[in-house]
């Protein structure tokens, strides 16, 4: 009876631990996944940021162009 108990107790600990590696496991996704998420969210942004200098230039230029066709004309 005896040696039936600690058997179950034993069997309890590994379960307890394999939950707790289980957990533990599940933690270090959700900070990867966190970490991409956070990676993506700074490339989108550098993009978009890139996307507003191209326009805000390419704004410029045609102001430019626009004001040399009434300088010269």
């Amino acid at each position: 009876m005896i040696q039936l108990k600690e058997k179950e107790l034993e069997i309890k600990a590994q379960s307890e631990q394999a939950d707790a590696q289980v957990d533990q496991a599940k933690l270090q996704l959700d900070a990867q996944n966190q970490q991409m998420r956070g990676e993506q969210f700074q490339q989108r942004l550098a993009s978009q940021e890139a996307q507003t200098q191209a326009r805000i230039d390419s704004a410029m230029q045609r102001e430019v162009l626009k004001q040399r066709g009434q300088n010269n004309g």
